[in-house]
Protein backbone atom coordinates (compact mmCIF):
# COMPACT_ATOMS: atom_id res chain seq x y z
CA UNK A 1 0.00 0.00 0.00
CA UNK A 2 1.44 3.33 -1.09
CA UNK A 3 1.95 6.08 1.77
CA UNK A 4 -1.20 8.36 1.40
CA UNK A 5 -1.21 12.43 2.10
CA UNK A 6 -3.78 10.83 4.93
CA UNK A 7 -1.71 7.62 6.46
CA UNK A 8 1.47 10.77 6.59
CA UNK A 9 -0.70 12.96 8.28
CA UNK A 10 -2.19 10.69 11.27
CA UNK A 11 1.59 10.38 11.95
CA UNK A 12 2.54 13.35 14.11
CA UNK A 13 6.32 14.31 14.98
CA UNK A 14 6.83 14.86 18.37
CA UNK A 15 9.70 17.25 18.71
CA UNK A 16 11.66 19.38 16.39
CA UNK A 17 13.39 18.16 13.45
CA UNK A 18 11.66 14.51 13.40
CA UNK A 19 11.45 13.05 10.13
CA UNK A 20 8.36 11.26 8.93
CA UNK A 21 9.18 8.59 6.88
CA UNK A 22 7.90 5.16 4.85
CA UNK A 23 8.80 1.60 6.94
CA UNK A 24 8.97 -1.55 5.86
CA UNK A 25 4.88 -2.27 5.89
CA UNK A 26 4.51 1.23 3.58
CA UNK A 27 2.89 2.79 6.60
CA UNK A 28 4.42 6.66 7.62
CA UNK A 29 6.54 6.28 10.75
CA UNK A 30 8.44 8.70 12.92
CA UNK A 31 12.04 8.96 12.90
CA UNK A 32 13.23 11.20 15.48
CA UNK A 33 15.47 13.43 15.50
CA UNK A 34 19.48 12.54 16.00
CA UNK A 35 21.94 14.20 18.00
CA UNK A 36 23.72 17.52 17.02
CA UNK A 37 26.49 17.06 13.99
CA UNK A 38 24.71 13.63 12.99
CA UNK A 39 24.28 12.76 9.56
CA UNK A 40 21.29 10.70 8.27
CA UNK A 41 22.39 7.89 6.37
CA UNK A 42 20.61 4.80 4.83
CA UNK A 43 20.55 1.32 6.69
CA UNK A 44 18.26 -1.69 5.55
CA UNK A 45 18.02 -3.36 9.00
CA UNK A 46 16.19 -0.52 10.50
CA UNK A 47 12.37 -0.66 10.03
CA UNK A 48 12.53 2.64 8.18
CA UNK A 49 15.44 2.03 5.91
CA UNK A 50 17.25 5.36 7.58
CA UNK A 51 19.34 5.99 10.78
CA UNK A 52 20.92 9.00 12.44
CA UNK A 53 24.79 8.01 12.14
CA UNK A 54 28.00 9.77 13.77
CA UNK A 55 29.81 10.41 11.08
CA UNK A 56 33.57 8.98 10.48
CA UNK A 57 36.70 10.74 11.19
CA UNK A 58 38.57 9.88 8.22
CA UNK A 59 41.30 9.23 10.64
CA UNK A 60 43.69 6.65 9.77
CA UNK A 61 43.99 3.79 12.06
CA UNK A 62 47.13 1.31 12.13
CA UNK A 63 48.16 -2.24 12.77
CA UNK A 64 51.24 -3.31 14.42
CA UNK A 65 52.94 -5.51 11.44
CA UNK A 66 56.08 -6.24 12.33
CA UNK A 67 58.76 -5.40 15.00
CA UNK A 68 62.85 -6.25 14.73
CA UNK A 69 63.73 -8.63 17.29
CA UNK A 70 67.89 -9.43 17.26
CA UNK A 71 68.44 -10.39 20.60
CA UNK A 72 71.92 -8.29 20.32
CA UNK A 73 70.65 -5.24 18.72
CA UNK A 74 67.31 -4.71 20.03
CA UNK A 75 64.88 -2.34 19.25
CA UNK A 76 66.73 -0.47 16.31
CA UNK A 77 65.40 2.94 15.19
CA UNK A 78 63.65 2.35 11.67
CA UNK A 79 64.99 4.78 9.35
CA UNK A 80 63.10 4.62 6.50
CA UNK A 81 60.59 2.60 4.17
CA UNK A 82 60.20 2.41 0.22
CA UNK A 83 57.72 0.65 -1.95
CA UNK A 84 59.35 0.39 -5.75
CA UNK A 85 59.27 -2.46 -8.34
CA UNK A 86 57.06 -4.19 -6.51
CA UNK A 87 58.65 -4.78 -2.94
CA UNK A 88 58.56 -3.06 0.09
CA UNK A 89 61.74 -2.18 1.82
CA UNK A 90 62.53 -1.16 5.15
CA UNK A 91 65.91 -0.35 6.34
CA UNK A 92 67.31 0.19 10.68
CA UNK A 93 70.05 0.99 12.81
CA UNK A 94 72.60 -1.99 12.76
CA UNK A 95 72.81 -2.68 9.18
CA UNK A 96 69.30 -4.40 9.13
CA UNK A 97 67.16 -4.45 6.10
CA UNK A 98 63.62 -6.32 5.34
CA UNK A 99 61.81 -7.10 2.45
CA UNK A 100 58.21 -7.58 2.14
CA UNK A 101 55.39 -7.98 -0.98
CA UNK A 102 52.73 -7.58 1.48
CA UNK A 103 54.24 -4.90 4.26
CA UNK A 104 52.78 -7.77 6.39
CA UNK A 105 55.00 -10.45 6.06
CA UNK A 106 58.72 -9.15 6.34
CA UNK A 107 62.34 -11.16 5.28
CA UNK A 108 65.97 -9.88 6.84
CA UNK A 109 68.52 -9.84 3.93
CA UNK A 110 72.18 -9.26 4.02
CA UNK A 111 72.64 -5.87 3.99
CA UNK A 112 76.42 -5.33 3.13
CA UNK A 113 76.31 -2.78 6.04
CA UNK A 114 78.38 -4.01 9.64
CA UNK A 115 76.46 -4.06 12.37
CA UNK A 116 78.06 -0.70 13.46
CA UNK A 117 76.88 1.24 10.99
CA UNK A 118 73.27 2.87 10.47
CA UNK A 119 71.46 2.19 6.70
CA UNK A 120 70.68 6.20 6.08
CA UNK A 121 68.92 5.66 2.49
CA UNK A 122 67.62 3.14 0.30
CA UNK A 123 66.06 3.88 -3.58
CA UNK A 124 65.13 2.00 -6.61
CA UNK A 125 67.19 4.17 -9.12
CA UNK A 126 67.37 3.58 -12.97
CA UNK A 127 66.52 -0.60 -12.26
CA UNK A 128 69.05 -0.25 -9.33
CA UNK A 129 68.42 -0.90 -5.81
CA UNK A 130 71.25 1.59 -3.23
CA UNK A 131 71.21 1.80 -0.12
CA UNK A 132 73.96 4.42 1.36
CA UNK A 133 74.97 4.73 5.21
CA UNK A 134 77.22 5.67 8.23
CA UNK A 135 80.82 4.90 7.69
CA UNK A 136 81.12 5.49 3.30
CA UNK A 137 79.24 2.52 2.87
CA UNK A 138 77.22 2.01 -0.73
CA UNK A 139 75.52 -1.03 -1.45
CA UNK A 140 73.78 -2.25 -4.43
CA UNK A 141 71.07 -4.61 -5.22
CA UNK A 142 69.12 -5.76 -8.70
CA UNK A 143 66.54 -7.30 -6.30
CA UNK A 144 66.70 -5.88 -2.85
CA UNK A 145 67.80 -9.38 -1.48
CA UNK A 146 71.58 -10.02 -2.61
CA UNK A 147 73.47 -6.78 -1.81
CA UNK A 148 76.67 -5.97 -2.95
CA UNK A 149 78.84 -3.57 -1.05
CA UNK A 150 80.55 -1.02 -3.75
CA UNK A 151 83.93 1.22 -2.78
CA UNK A 152 82.75 5.03 -2.39
CA UNK A 153 85.72 6.65 -2.43
CA UNK A 154 84.07 9.16 0.31
CA UNK A 155 86.59 7.22 3.24
CA UNK A 156 84.83 6.72 6.46
CA UNK A 157 82.48 9.65 6.38
CA UNK A 158 78.49 9.43 6.60
CA UNK A 159 76.29 9.50 3.07
CA UNK A 160 73.52 10.78 3.65
CA UNK A 161 71.33 10.54 0.15
CA UNK A 162 71.58 9.19 -3.06
CA UNK A 163 70.05 10.23 -6.19
CA UNK A 164 69.49 9.39 -10.36
CA UNK A 165 69.81 11.47 -13.51
CA UNK A 166 71.13 12.20 -16.65
CA UNK A 167 72.76 9.02 -16.82
CA UNK A 168 74.53 9.14 -13.39
CA UNK A 169 74.38 8.25 -9.58
CA UNK A 170 75.02 10.55 -6.92
CA UNK A 171 75.65 10.26 -3.17
CA UNK A 172 76.14 13.10 -0.57
CA UNK A 173 77.31 13.40 2.35
CA UNK A 174 79.78 14.22 5.31
CA UNK A 175 83.46 15.29 4.08
CA UNK A 176 83.66 18.16 2.81
CA UNK A 177 86.16 19.59 4.79
CA UNK A 178 87.35 23.64 4.99
CA UNK A 179 87.25 23.22 0.77
CA UNK A 180 84.50 21.11 0.82
CA UNK A 181 86.73 18.04 -0.89
CA UNK A 182 85.19 15.12 -0.61
CA UNK A 183 81.25 15.18 0.09
CA UNK A 184 80.13 13.97 -3.06
CA UNK A 185 80.62 10.69 -5.09
CA UNK A 186 78.98 9.78 -8.49
CA UNK A 187 78.76 7.01 -11.08
CA UNK A 188 77.48 5.91 -14.05
CA UNK A 189 76.78 2.53 -13.36
CA UNK A 190 76.59 2.28 -9.51
CA UNK A 191 79.30 -0.03 -9.34
CA UNK A 192 82.59 2.34 -9.76
CA UNK A 193 82.19 5.45 -7.95
CA UNK A 194 83.69 8.25 -8.18
CA UNK A 195 84.35 10.81 -5.32
CA UNK A 196 84.15 14.91 -6.41
CA UNK A 197 87.31 17.22 -4.98
CA UNK A 198 86.03 20.90 -5.92
CA UNK A 199 86.58 24.04 -3.42
CA UNK A 200 83.29 25.41 -2.85
CA UNK A 201 81.75 27.80 0.05
CA UNK A 202 78.36 26.11 1.44
CA UNK A 203 78.10 23.97 4.53
CA UNK A 204 80.19 21.44 4.59
CA UNK A 205 77.78 18.75 5.58
CA UNK A 206 75.49 17.67 2.75
CA UNK A 207 72.22 16.11 3.82
CA UNK A 208 69.85 15.17 0.96
CA UNK A 209 70.17 15.38 -2.96
CA UNK A 210 67.41 15.64 -5.71
CA UNK A 211 67.29 15.73 -9.50
CA UNK A 212 65.05 17.56 -10.83
CA UNK A 213 65.50 17.01 -14.62
CA UNK A 214 67.92 19.74 -14.95
CA UNK A 215 70.19 19.75 -12.10
CA UNK A 216 71.16 17.57 -9.05
CA UNK A 217 70.16 19.86 -6.43
CA UNK A 218 72.05 19.26 -2.73
CA UNK A 219 70.55 20.73 0.08
CA UNK A 220 73.30 21.24 3.01
CA UNK A 221 74.61 23.69 6.03
CA UNK A 222 75.18 26.90 6.23
CA UNK A 223 78.43 28.85 4.90
CA UNK A 224 78.93 31.89 3.40
CA UNK A 225 75.38 32.42 3.06
CA UNK A 226 75.07 29.55 0.43
CA UNK A 227 73.05 26.67 1.90
CA UNK A 228 72.42 24.41 -1.17
CA UNK A 229 74.68 23.37 -4.39
CA UNK A 230 73.70 22.24 -8.12
CA UNK A 231 75.19 21.13 -11.05
CA UNK A 232 73.53 19.11 -14.30
CA UNK A 233 76.76 17.30 -14.37
CA UNK A 234 78.31 15.53 -10.89
CA UNK A 235 81.77 15.66 -12.70
CA UNK A 236 82.07 19.21 -13.39
CA UNK A 237 81.72 22.06 -11.81
CA UNK A 238 79.43 22.49 -8.61
CA UNK A 239 77.48 26.42 -7.72
CA UNK A 240 77.12 27.15 -4.58
CA UNK A 241 73.92 29.50 -4.06
CA UNK A 242 71.53 30.55 -1.09
CA UNK A 243 67.76 29.93 -0.95
CA UNK A 244 66.98 30.34 2.76
CA UNK A 245 69.24 31.19 5.61
CA UNK A 246 69.21 27.70 7.41
CA UNK A 247 70.69 24.53 6.49
CA UNK A 248 68.33 22.50 4.31
CA UNK A 249 67.42 18.80 5.56
CA UNK A 250 65.30 17.13 2.72
CA UNK A 251 64.07 18.55 -0.93
CA UNK A 252 61.61 17.08 -2.67
CA UNK A 253 60.61 17.48 -6.53
CA UNK A 254 56.98 16.71 -7.74
CA UNK A 255 57.68 17.32 -11.32
CA UNK A 256 57.00 20.94 -11.34
CA UNK A 257 58.16 22.40 -8.55
CA UNK A 258 60.63 21.85 -4.76
CA UNK A 259 59.75 21.44 -1.84
CA UNK A 260 61.92 21.30 0.49
CA UNK A 261 62.25 21.64 4.95
CA UNK A 262 64.73 24.24 6.12
CA UNK A 263 65.21 25.71 9.87
CA UNK A 264 62.04 26.09 11.20
CA UNK A 265 59.29 25.55 8.42
CA UNK A 266 58.27 24.17 5.24
CA UNK A 267 58.84 25.67 2.05
CA UNK A 268 57.76 25.66 -1.90
CA UNK A 269 59.97 27.06 -4.88
CA UNK A 270 58.36 27.22 -7.74
CA UNK A 271 61.74 27.06 -10.07
CA UNK A 272 62.12 24.51 -12.47
CA UNK A 273 66.42 24.36 -12.14
CA UNK A 274 67.11 25.84 -8.37
CA UNK A 275 65.65 26.78 -5.19
CA UNK A 276 65.03 30.04 -5.96
CA UNK A 277 62.26 32.72 -4.43
CA UNK A 278 61.16 29.86 -2.11
CA UNK A 279 57.87 30.86 0.06
CA UNK A 280 56.64 29.62 3.15
CA UNK A 281 54.05 27.02 3.49
CA UNK A 282 52.34 28.62 6.32
CA UNK A 283 50.62 25.93 8.93
CA UNK A 284 52.47 22.94 8.10
CA UNK A 285 54.28 22.83 11.76
CA UNK A 286 57.69 23.49 12.16
CA UNK A 287 60.28 20.48 11.39
CA UNK A 288 62.08 19.15 14.36
CA UNK A 289 65.43 17.24 13.67
CA UNK A 290 64.52 13.81 12.26
CA UNK A 291 61.03 13.79 13.55
CA UNK A 292 59.72 15.39 11.09
CA UNK A 293 58.96 13.79 7.88
CA UNK A 294 57.08 15.08 4.13
CA UNK A 295 55.80 13.33 1.34
CA UNK A 296 53.72 13.80 -1.82
CA UNK A 297 50.63 11.84 -2.75
CA UNK A 298 47.77 11.92 -4.53
CA UNK A 299 47.73 15.90 -4.66
CA UNK A 300 48.43 16.59 -1.35
CA UNK A 301 51.64 17.20 1.08
CA UNK A 302 51.80 14.56 3.85
CA UNK A 303 53.25 15.61 7.33
CA UNK A 304 54.22 13.36 10.09
CA UNK A 305 55.78 14.90 13.03
CA UNK A 306 56.16 12.28 16.28
CA UNK A 307 52.53 10.57 16.54
CA UNK A 308 50.36 12.77 14.77
CA UNK A 309 50.15 12.61 10.92
CA UNK A 310 48.05 15.79 8.65
CA UNK A 311 47.90 16.35 5.36
CA UNK A 312 47.31 19.46 3.25
CA UNK A 313 45.57 19.98 -0.38
CA UNK A 314 47.98 21.62 -3.31
CA UNK A 315 46.96 24.61 -5.00
CA UNK A 316 47.96 25.66 -8.28
CA UNK A 317 50.86 27.87 -6.93
CA UNK A 318 51.98 24.68 -4.75
CA UNK A 319 51.15 25.97 -1.87
CA UNK A 320 49.20 24.34 1.38
CA UNK A 321 45.51 24.67 2.20
CA UNK A 322 42.89 22.29 3.12
CA UNK A 323 44.66 21.32 6.22
CA UNK A 324 43.18 17.79 6.81
CA UNK A 325 43.72 15.45 10.21
CA UNK A 326 44.77 12.00 8.85
CA UNK A 327 45.45 10.51 12.34
CA UNK A 328 47.77 9.45 14.89
CA UNK A 329 50.88 6.70 14.11
CA UNK A 330 49.92 3.56 15.98
CA UNK A 331 53.06 3.88 17.68
CA UNK A 332 51.22 6.40 20.36
CA UNK A 333 47.74 6.60 21.37
CA UNK A 334 46.21 10.18 20.96
CA UNK A 335 46.79 10.61 24.52
CA UNK A 336 50.25 10.34 23.37
CA UNK A 337 50.39 7.28 26.46
CA UNK A 338 52.40 3.88 24.93
CA UNK A 339 50.70 1.54 22.89
CA UNK A 340 53.41 -0.22 20.57
CA UNK A 341 56.07 1.03 23.18
CA UNK A 342 57.27 4.57 24.01
CA UNK A 343 59.22 5.43 21.26
CA UNK A 344 57.89 8.19 18.47
CA UNK A 345 57.04 7.96 15.11
CA UNK A 346 60.39 7.95 12.91
CA UNK A 347 59.72 7.84 9.14
CA UNK A 348 56.47 6.96 6.70
CA UNK A 349 55.85 5.89 3.34
CA UNK A 350 52.42 6.66 1.19
CA UNK A 351 51.50 4.70 -1.56
CA UNK A 352 48.31 3.00 -3.35
CA UNK A 353 47.60 0.59 -0.42
CA UNK A 354 47.98 3.04 2.19
CA UNK A 355 50.41 4.13 4.53
CA UNK A 356 53.22 2.57 6.51
CA UNK A 357 55.25 4.00 9.69
CA UNK A 358 58.49 3.14 11.39
CA UNK A 359 59.08 3.79 14.67
CA UNK A 360 62.11 4.35 17.00
CA UNK A 361 62.15 0.74 18.28
CA UNK A 362 62.44 -1.52 15.42
CA UNK A 363 58.55 -1.54 14.07
CA UNK A 364 56.57 -1.17 11.49
CA UNK A 365 52.83 -0.68 11.21
CA UNK A 366 50.32 -0.14 8.85
CA UNK A 367 47.16 1.68 7.46
CA UNK A 368 45.54 -1.48 5.69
Amino acid sequence: MAITKATASSVAPAAKGDLVVGSATNDAAVLGVGTNNQILVADSSTATGLKWATPASGALSFTQRFSVTDPTYSYPTTRGIIYANSLYVAWFDYGFIFTSSDAITWTERTSGFTRADTILRVKYLNNLWVAVGQNGTITTSTDAVTWTTRTSNMGTNQINDVAYGNGYYVAVGAGGGTTNTGGITYSTDGITWTRKSQSITVGTGYNCVVWNGTNFLVGAGVSGGNNYLYASDPSSTWTAAASTTSAINNIIWDGTRHYFNSGSSHRVSNSTSILSSPQTLQGMGNPTGNKQEICLYNGRIYVMQYAVICSFAIDSSGFANSYKFEGYGGFINPDFSSNFGSQSNNCFFIGSTGMLIGSDNGRIATSF
